[in-house]
């Protein structure tokens, strides 16, 4: 296995000049959490110890975004902020989903430098000291890839791998493969973030879209510490398909240059059974088992392209009403802001 604390070969305008960093900088974390009441404590210890342990020292905050929690989560953040003023707390009015609870603890961090991690301890939080010693050499942005996945089902694991590489294959740029929200960036990189306000959120896309110096180090996913994933296998396809759509027009060309295709075949087929019928020459192709899975094939074929053109035409229906991404219901050891919502 190779050394977690060596960066590994995705490296993205490595060109452009590194930039000096503070000599005692911030550092947020921002951590969504929906229904992690088993596994916060454990979270917020070990997220402090490994802020502290590194070397040389950083001020930090952690930053909790209670996603409309219904079990004791926000109770449990609440006394951790009255216990320690590094953690802050806001509790959004509902449940916005992961990708928008995200962007509201990034609107709020305030670091010189932000990490996002998720809150059931499968991204263990000692890594984030090598993330930071990266940033400290000049690098913007700085992401965790996963080599490995402990106690994930294969088929589960196959399908992620296959996903990050067909995203690749679509998107056609610096997508780093096998790379999720574990991640530091810059705040120059975060000011570019927060001027990217659309609804339909991949933060998986948007920050390799910006640009800027980046990288990713290496480490080992470990099981959850406690419970069952809140991310079910159909939210996760939600969350594919919002990546691929956000920056990809590419699904929409294969549609119609397969629609080309078969129209094209099956004018050379229709040509085909007139000549057949009137020369007597070869078969012209008849019975009627085959006629209907032509039929159901085809109409497959064009319900699919149908379905597709649908997902980009509510995207364009969703971003149209500008609603805020997300309201913030009240916050904790945090200054008051002007806006307290996601706009």
């Amino acid at each position: 296995m190779r050394d977690l604390s060596e960066a590994d070969d995705f490296v993205a305008n490595k060109a452009l000049p590194p930039q000096e960093r503070p000599t005692k900088p911030m550092i947020s974390v921002v951590a969504p959490v929906f229904r992690e009441q088993e596994s916060l404590r454990e979270f917020l210890d070990r997220t402090t110890r490994s802020l502290e342990d590194v070397a040389p020292a950083v001020e930090h905050e952690i930053i909790v975004v209670n996603d409309g929690s219904d079990d004791l989560s926000g109770q449990l953040a609440r006394e951790a902020c009255a216990a320690d003023e590094r953690i802050k707390l806001i509790e959004l009015s509902r449940n916005f989903g992961h990708q928008l609870a995200m962007t509201a603890g990034l609107d709020f961090a305030r670091g010189d430098a932000v990490v996002t991690i998720d809150s059931d301890l499968q991204d263990p939080p000692e890594v984030i000291g090598k993330l930071v010693n990266e940033w400290r050499t000049g690098w913007d942005v700085v992401y965790a890839r996963r080599i490995r996945r402990r106690s994930e089902p294969k088929l589960l694991r196959f399908f992620a791998s296959s996903y990050y590489r067909l995203m690749r294959a679509l998107v056609g740029s610096a997508v780093p493969v096998d790379v999720a929200d574990f991640r530091l960036v810059d705040c120059r990189v975060l000011d570019e973030l927060k001027e990217l306000r659309e609804e339909d959120r991949y933060l998986r896309g948007l920050v390799p879209w910006l640009g800027f110096r980046q990288r990713s180090i290496d480490y080992v996913r470990d099981p959850r510490f406690a419970g069952d994933s809140n991310y079910r296998f159909f939210r996760r396809i939600g969350l594919a398909v919002a990546g691929i759509t956000s920056f990809s027009d590419r699904p929409l060309r294969i549609a119609s240059v397969t629609g080309a295709i078969f129209t094209l075949i099956g004018l050379l087929l229709a040509l085909y059974i007139i000549v057949a019928k009137l020369t007597g020459i070869g078969t012209s192709g008849q019975g009627y088992a085959s006629l209907i899975v032509a039929v159901l094939f085809f109409g497959g074929v064009q319900l699919l392209a149908l379905g597709l053109t649908g997902e980009y035409v509510a995207r364009i229906f969703r971003e149209s009403k500008e609603r805020p991404l997300y309201v913030v219901y009240t916050t904790t050891n945090l200054a008051p802001r002007e806006v307290e919502s996601g706009r």
